[in-house]
């Protein structure tokens, strides 16, 4: 298995484990059909992206130098999308979302460097009485 989806099955049990009155699933692969059930809500894991520093390249910049593997710092960022059916009370967007954060706190996946950090959180959609919200965060690790 890879080791990013070693780090979103790390975040569903995490977040499963906080959230028992939320479902909690990987985003669907196919996500126009993806439709609310839940009677409370649901909170969706989803990989967006990567970013990498620079390799650290001593020694090995000049014409027949030998190839090495290089390993490089990799930020992974992840998005959970708060997929609800209130807006405010107990089980609404922004008691979730504080909750989410707070449940993240203090925790490293498997092969990170780092604890979950947070990127940003913010209103994506409301469709029928439906709210999103997303919640960016990033976790770190060696590329090798």
């Amino acid at each position: 298995m890879s080791k990013t989806q070693d780090i979103i099955d790390d975040y569903v049990a995490r977040l499963k484990a906080a959230h028992a009155t939320l479902s909690v699933i990987q985003t669907p692969d196919n996500p126009s059909n993806y439709a609310l059930k839940h009677p409370v809500g649901e909170i969706l894991v989803q990989y967006t992206s990567s970013d990498f520093a620079e390799p650290d390249n001593t020694g090995g910049n000049y014409p027949g130098a030998p190839l090495v593997d290089r390993p490089q710092r990799r930020r992974v960022n992840i998005q959970l999308t708060l997929v609800l059916r209130s807006l405010g009370g107990a089980n609404g967007t922004t008691q979730v979302l504080d909750s989410v954060r707070d449940s993240l706190k203090k925790f490293r996946p498997r092969h990170c460097l780092t604890q979950v950090y947070f990127l940003g959180d913010g209103f994506i959609s409301e469709k029928q009485g439906i709210w999103q919200y997303g919640l960016r965060t990033a976790v770190e690790l060696w590329e090798q």
